[in-house]
């Protein structure tokens, strides 16, 4: 049996998709944005201005809550040469991790589809990631009357996206140790 499409059902799958990938890549972007704040204060040093973000590549980066507010034409700091290999390193890693969270994104949404059931997912998602689940406190269908779906869907669904969701399970052990 195929999972309904009901508006519980969307939002429920929604919820915890948004939190699944929160918990896992919030810090993530947070470290990224503090390694940003950092490279564009020691670029206002090395210039002798105090700019509030920094192009790379074509893209503004901006401090900490300096995002655009207004219309207002902003124009950003040239980058000190003697930065430039921290600013490449920065945007490889800002890459990777956006990157990769597209693939697992696209990837929770196969799994999320296969079930409206939480013990399904806990088959096809990786291991460390059960403590999240069972951590959603969000709309959730009733599990006792909800059925799960077949086995074989869940076994192949496992197979196909495990080695897309596997990075995903890496990321969030390591942000628990750090």
């Amino acid at each position: 049996m195929l999972p309904t499409n009901t508006p519980v059902d969307k939002a429920f799958k929604h919820g915890l998709r948004e939190l699944l990938l929160s918990s896992v890549y919030t810090l993530w972007y947070t470290r990224l944005q503090d390694r940003m704040d950092e490279l564009i204060s020691r670029n206002n040093v090395l210039n002798n201005t105090s700019y509030v973000c920094l192009r790379l590549r074509g893209r503004l980066h901006w401090m900490s809550g300096m995002g655009v507010t207004s219309h207002e034409e902003y124009t950003p700091n040239k980058l000190h040469p003697s930065l430039a290999s921290e600013a490449h390193a920065w945007l490889i890693d800002f890459n990777e991790i956006h990157n990769e969270e597209l693939s697992v994104s696209h990837s929770l949404s196969s799994v999320l589809s296969v079930s409206n059931h939480m013990d399904d997912y806990k088959e096809m998602l990786p291991e460390s990631l059960h403590s999240v689940l069972d951590g959603y406190t969000g709309i959730i269908p009733d599990q006792a009357t909800t059925p799960r779906a077949p086995a074989a869907a869940v076994a192949r669904m496992k197979i196909q996206q495990a080695p897309h969701l596997a990075p995903m399970g890496q990321r969030f052990v390591l942000s628990l140790i750090l």
